[in-house]
């Protein structure tokens, strides 16, 4: 499986609030509170366990948004509306992906193991899928702006928005998914705070997508 191109600055955002408190500590409940808030948006689990405001969550889950927005269509000037329509895309597809921790267990070292299975998203993106796109993109822009010597940025940047908006709603219609795998993550404990790393975070993330994969 490749993993989800371009989806980490979303994770970085996070790492700061990764830490649990108390003596029962609900390493699922962290876990699948992190997961939700990444991919979700639900961030009410994870900010009680991380002892943050929702607020920060949900801004946090906003700025991931935007920063995979920004990462994959890269160059392409987006103004509000163009935003808010790609935004809208990128919610609908991780809403769409499907996970579930299964198990938790306590190590000697004061540690977490926690399972988490997860039925891959099948979501074809990669760098030549977005450039077929913008390239349609100009194609549209010049048969609907004949008159114009040089290509408004922001209009252009619109139409990119829309065919990519489009471009995922016709993925979810298909809505396909990978085999079911299973990940063992861990939570580490450091001066009694759990966290869990920025590799695990990432293959925690990354592995709800395939985007390698064309659907059938």
């Amino acid at each position: 499986m490749k993993k989800q191109w371009m989806l980490f600055p979303l994770i970085a955002l996070l790492c700061v609030y990764m830490i649990g408190c108390g003596k029962d500590f609900d390493a699922a409940g962290y876990v699948q509170g992190y997961m939700d808030t990444c991919l979700k948006g639900s961030g009410k689990q994870f900010a009680k366990l991380c002892a943050v405001d929702t607020s920060q969550t949900e801004a946090l889950y906003r700025s991931g948004i935007e920063d995979v927005m920004h990462s994959w269509l890269s160059g392409v000037t987006l103004n509000a509306e163009a935003e808010d329509m790609v935004t809208d895309a990128l919610q609908d597809l991780f809403m769409a992906t499907r996970y579930n921790v299964t198990n938790t267990k306590k190590e000697k070292d004061g540690s977490f193991t926690v399972t988490v299975t997860i039925e891959p998203l099948i979501f074809p993106i990669d760098k030549g899928i977005m450039k077929e796109i913008e390239t349609s993109a100009t194609t549209q822009y010049t048969d609907d702006n004949p008159e114009d010597e040089e290509i408004d940025q922001e209009k252009y940047g619109l139409i990119v928005a829309k065919k990519f908006s489009s471009y995922v709603q016709k993925q979810l219609e298909k809505k396909a998914y990978g085999d079911t795998i299973t990940l063992t993550t861990t939570l580490s404990i450091e001066n009694k705070q759990y966290k869990l790393s920025d590799e695990e975070q990432g293959n925690l993330i990354s592995s709800t997508l395939i985007t390698s994969q064309k659907q059938k």
